[in-house]
Parts: C-alpha cells; sequence; structure tokens
C-alpha cells in the first residue's frame, strides 16, 4: 500500500480542527520485517536525496516536529533520519529557554540554529511553542521581561503569529525550505504512553519534573463550591459522566469520564498503586485533593471570553467563568 503525502497535508491557509483528522492510519507494512524493509530502502533513498542537497549547496531544509507529550518526536527523528550524513544534518531540541535565551525576543534561538545552505536543520519542538506552552503558563511570558505594553494587551499572541508567518517566508525568500510536522496523538494512546514510562524503568528516564507540571497545570489551578457527596452508584457513573464545555456559548468540546484511565476512580486507584511502590513515597491522607485529570481537551483562555460547562450523569451543578 503505497503512501500517500496529500493525505496528512495541510493546504496553506486551510483552517482545520484537529478533531476532525485522524490519530490512526492503516498499517502500510504488513509485518514489522516488512515494515524495517520499507524503512530501510526510505533512509537510503533519502540518504541519496540528502547527497544531492549537499552537492547543489543553494538550499537549506528545516524540518519542524511539533506534538503533544509522548506524541514520538524523538522516535521518529531517531529512526527515520538515522541513515543521513551526520556532517550535513543537525538536530536542535528546543527545552525552557535559558537566562541568556530570555533577554531575545522569542525567535532568536531559533534563528541561531538554522541551517545553512546545503544542510538539513531538524527541530525537536520549535518557536511554535511560544503560541502554546506559554500562552497556557503565562508565567512563562513574565520572565520574558517585555515591556508592559506588549504584554497587556490582547494582540500579542495574533502578533506572535504574524511573526513566525514573516519569519518563515524570509526563509523561504532567501533559499530554507521550511517542512512542519505534527504527530498528532489521541488522549488514550498518550495516557497509555506516559503510564509506560512511569511503570516500565527503561522508560523511567522520559518522564521529567517539567512534563508533571506542565501537564498538571492545564486543570490543577482551580476550585470552586462546597464538596458534593458521591452518590452511592458512583462506580457505574463516574466513567458515564459528561462534561460539555461551551466558550461564549458555542459548544467547543465534550468529554466522558471514561476519558480519565476509563474512570477518575481507576485513575485514583492507579495512583495509590504507583505510590505504594515508592520507597519513601508518602501515602494519600483524609482531606488531600487529588486531580486526577482532564475529560475534555484543555484550550487557551483569553480576556473576555466567557466559558461555561454543563455537567451530565452526576448531580454537579455546571461552572460559569468570564475572564476579566
Amino acid at each position: 500500500m503505497p503512501i500517500r503525502p496529500r493525505e496528512f497535508r495541510v493546504d496553506q491557509d486551510a483552517k482545520i480542527r484537529l478533531k476532525r483528522w485522524p490519530t490512526c492510519v492503516e498499517p502500510y507494512y504488513r509485518s514489522k520485517a516488512h515494515y524495517e524493509e520499507l524503512l530501510a530502502e526510505h533512509v537510503a533513498e533519502l540518504r541519496k536525496l540528502q547527497d544531492k542537497h549537499y552537492a547543489c549547496n543553494r538550499y537549506a531544509l528545516l524540518l519542524l516536529f511539533q506534538g503533544m507529550d509522548a506524541a514520538g518526536k524523538d522516535g521518529v527523528i531517531k529512526h527515520v533520519m538515522s541513515g543521513l550524513n551526520p556532517q550535513g544534518c543537525h538536530v536542535v531540541s528546543f527545552k525552557q529557554p535559558s537566562a541568556t535565551e530570555l533577554e531575545h525576543d522569542f525567535l532568536w534561538r531559533a534563528a541561531l540554529a538554522l541551517p545553512e545552505r546545503g544542510r538539513i536543520g531538524i527541530f525537536n519542538r520549535s518557536y511554535y511553542e511560544e503560541v502554546l506552552i506559554v500562552r497556557v503558563h503565562p508565567d512563562i511570558l513574565g520572565k520574558e521581561d517585555l515591556p508592559e505594553e506588549l504584554v497587556g494587551h490582547d494582540g500579542i499572541w495574533e502578533d506572535r503569529y504574524r511573526s513566525i508567518r514573516h519569519f518563515e517566508r524570509h526563509l523561504h525568500r532567501n533559499g530554507t525550505s521550511v517542512v512542519k510536522f505534527f504527530l498528532h496523538l489521541s488522549k488514550g494512546e498518550q495516557r497509555k504512553r506516559f503510564l509506560a514510562r512511569i511503570d516500565e524503568p527503561e522508560k523511567n528516564w522520559k518522564l521529567s519534573l517539567a512534563d508533571s507540571t506542565a501537564n498538571n497545570g492545564l486543570h490543577g489551578r482551580l476550585i470552586v463550591g462546597t464538596p458534593v457527596p458521591l452518590p452511592k452508584d458512583a462506580e457505574r457513573l463516574l466513567p458515564l459522566a459528561e462534561v460539555q464545555l461551551f466558550h461564549n456559548r458555542e459548544l467547543v468540546d465534550k468529554g466522558v469520564g471514561a476519558n480519565v484511565l476509563g474512570s477518575p476512580l481507576a485513575a485514583l486507584a492507579h495512583l495509590v498503586g504507583v505510590l505504594g511502590k515508592q520507597p519513601g513515597a508518602p501515602a494519600l491522607a483524609a482531606g488531600e485533593i487529588v486531580t486526577t485529570g482532564v475529560i475534555t481537551d484543555a484550550h487557551p483562555v483569553a480576556p473576555g471570553e466567557l466559558w461555561r460547562t454543563r455537567i451530565g450523569g452526576l448531580p454537579l451543578a455546571g461552572l460559569t467563568i468570564e475572564f476579566a
């Protein structure tokens, strides 16, 4: 079955919703041995193209890899790019900016890492983090020490989108082709990979405190109202409970309790089990608050927006928040 790139390509200026794009496709190989054979053929073809690219010395190629945590960015770079000549290829992983990088504009560190003519540059994450994680965690923006008149207005994110577009057009006009890959991952598969990182010792190195902080920060910020006792049949109801999320009166997302490891109670039980296997880890105590995960996707918010939830299947009132 041949690979048809057109099925995965997003046209310029096209508006997309990730929910409408599949996170899994029919396999292009019959077995693991067939996969290894196809991979070897494609890597060999890439090597030939790289030799021509290097000999021409007129253009540069920049590959951007974006995706949620555990989407497989490292794996793609490791396996697909393994056959390229390392002398003509450079990989840069963009992590939390250093003190020096914070003293410059948000595109500065990317500009420093651009490939030369005849070379291939690979960005593991990129400047798009500046309109993703920074938007979710505004405290990171505060560390950039930008002038107040730039940070205080509502259009800072549109300004950054515009800067990115102009930056990429500038690169194109000067002989650098930018190819962007987004590794689309379902929440269920991400959950499976995160648990593997916790449960399998050989994968523990992939899980860092920063990962935990970034993920938990999305759903651990707000607690509203008084405690509500769980109904007697909560074990049955929680996986079926539905949350609808409205943005300015428009339904933008919905999910069920089963999205959280099958049930929020299952997530809690898993946490208890993990803590029990860690020597010296404190046990959960009465009165502690545990966040078990998000039922819908996390969405960025902006001043002036109205967000509301509607909860079905549980004796809980919805929540309405207006951001000032």
